[in-house]
């Protein structure tokens, strides 16, 4: 329980902000487990009323979950090989952190599998070098530290990037680790 809401305070850990600070509050999941993730937040944050996106691996939608009339946009793409879809996300996710501002907050849930599901490739590489590299890794029985050493040279979410790119909003990181 390490996202509370108390009146117009947002208590995470031991930190807290006050949401009448901030223009937009947004939420951003991506993992095999950022949909319940994601509507845990929304149940939290229900008055204030955050919108967002969430990239989750195939067949891993909730059906009992109903984020779509929370203003919440979700991506089903490959995993652990990304494929067109992943791509897509990750061009739509650079254009959404390109309007972010000083007075938007984003509350960003990731979960295992974020890694492969969250893809740009950096300029020059394309989606079938990444898919290559991470079949070769797969085969070869490269743990996920290994293929994410390698995936942080070949994406510009990955090594920071993605919080480099959601600057210069307030970022809040939930991590849930498989």
């Amino acid at each position: 329980n390490h996202l509370k809401l108390d009146g117009d305070t947002l208590l995470v850990n031991e930190s807290a902000y006050n949401l009448r600070e901030f223009n937009r509050n947004l939420l951003f999941g991506v993992g095999k487990a950022s949909v319940p993730m994601l509507a845990a937040a929304c149940d939290i944050l229900t008055v204030h009323e955050p919108s967002g996106m969430v990239i989750t691996k195939d067949g891993y939608l909730d059906s009992s979950i109903s984020l779509n009339k929370r203003r919440i946009t979700i991506f089903e793409a490959g995993h652990p090989i990304p494929d067109q879809r992943n791509i897509d996300a990750g061009v739509i996710v650079s254009n959404f952190a390109s309007d972010l501002q000083p007075d938007d907050l984003i509350i960003v849930l990731l979960s295992g599998g974020g890694s492969s599901l969250l893809t740009h490739p950096a300029p020059g590489i394309k989606l079938q070098d990444v898919q290559a590299v991470t079949s070769l890794l797969l085969k070869c029985g490269a743990n996920i530290t290994e293929i994410n050493s390698l995936r942080k040279h070949m994406d510009l979410f990955k090594g920071g990037g993605l919080v480099k790119m959601l600057s210069p909003a307030t970022v809040i990181t939930l991590i849930l680790s498989d």
